[in-house]
């Protein structure tokens, strides 16, 4: 149960505002936030901030499955762009004088120029170069990393998330075709856009957003939350696609179940495979995971790493790895562990993203799922 206490002081004096939840004290944020809409200006971006995002968390909450999940994305990102439009002059000004340190250089050091030539030189040079490096309005990803590095937000996995984000909402928003021949349980009562991305899109954005509002305003509210979900980004696909390509021989089988080199795990690997077959073959993807299958034996606590990995390569021609491969699935069907309602959805997540699993088809087909049961 949620106990939420707000008291304010009669004398109208903000240090005398309170805000306790759920046992944490959030007092210092509340009086902050309170200082900050005495500024007029600061007031009506914040107000509008904060009124989207709850108008986004009602899309989410009220929904019906992810019926309005496509919705609720946009209205996040409604969010961002509002937020960092706030910080466009900032940052052309430091692109500006950014510009204007090169050309006093390159005057100085390169043209051997001073006084007035090499003034007439950044002079005239100053304005094409803006033209060409600094249009008239930045692209969306632009504004949103300034912002993000101005706060000490922005790493490569960040960077990757943005790239997602803006790429899901680019797909919203200019109308692409959302027919779907496949679709996985349970059923939407809308054909979504995002399909089946949008949990996750819309639980990563729903933070990255609380975070993005708090550092404006200067809280620490939803720094925890962040940092929580940071952790548990994937790698930029361009660090999941060069291992893939070349593994690193120093890798250990644990280190890619733990993500203790660069954040990439088994899990990661295979996702980023499921959504880019058509760039890395599946020989490929088993080269720079089997080391971690022969060296780590599944579990209860690791099976949510290694099941789908393990589906994808009971089909490899190593009878080795198949066979351990084999082993695990017969295990996590046992015991349960993997969390499906029924194995035939692991063949039809499969399906929907157009790969065929043809081992666990026919061991299905064959009754060995009930027979595992038995055993």
């Amino acid at each position: 149960m949620k106990v939420l206490i707000v008291e304010i002081n009669p004398t109208k004096k903000i240090e005398g505002a309170s805000f306790l939840l759920e046992g944490s004290d959030y007092s210092g944020d509340l009086n902050l936030l309170l200082e900050k809409l005495k500024d007029k200006r600061f007031k009506t971006l914040i107000i509008t901030l904060l009124d989207r995002w709850r108008k986004a968390l009602y899309m989410v909450s009220e929904s019906e499955v992810d019926t309005l999940y496509d919705e609720a994305i946009l209205t996040h990102f409604h969010i961002l762009e509002l937020l960092v439009s706030y910080y466009y002059n900032d940052f052309k000004k430091e692109a500006t004088d950014e510009i204007e340190r090169f050309l006093t250089l390159f005057s100085r050091e390169t043209l051997n120029q001073s006084g007035k030539a090499s003034e007439n030189t950044i002079n005239s040079k100053l304005k094409i170069l803006k033209e060409v490096l600094i249009s008239e309005e930045a692209s969306i990803i632009t504004k949103i990393n300034y912002f993000l590095k101005r706060h000490s937000m922005l790493d490569e996995r960040t960077y990757s998330l943005i790239n997602k984000i803006v790429k899901s909402r680019n797909s919203i928003a200019h109308g692409r075709m959302s027919y779907k021949e496949k679709l996985i349980w349970p059923l939407p009562p809308f054909f979504n856009i995002t399909s089946d991305e949008s949990q996750m899109v819309i639980y990563q954005i729903q933070i990255l957003t609380a975070r993005a509002v708090a550092v404006h305003m200067g809280l620490d509210a939803w720094k925890e939350a962040w940092e929580s979900m940071h952790d548990t980004l994937p790698p930029s696909d361009e660090v999941l696609m060069k291992f893939i390509k070349n593994p690193d021989e120093h890798i250990t089988g644990s280190d890619l179940i733990e993500g203790t080199y660069k954040n990439i795990t088994v899990e990661s690997l295979v996702d980023y495979y499921i959504a880019n077959k058509s760039k890395c073959r599946l020989t490929e993807l088993e080269q720079a995971i089997s080391k971690t299958l022969f060296e780590v034996p599944i579990s209860e606590d690791n099976n949510e790493s290694l099941f789908l990995a393990s589906v994808l390569l009971c089909d490899s021609k190593d009878e080795k790895l198949s066979s351990i491969s084999k082993r695990n699935v017969k295990l996590v069907h046992k015991y349960d562990w993997y969390g499906y309602s029924n194995i035939k959805d692991i063949v039809r997540y499969f399906d929907f993203h157009e790969i065929e699993v043809k081992w666990l088809y026919s061991w299905i087909e064959k009754g060995g799922h009930i027979e595992a049961k038995k055993s």
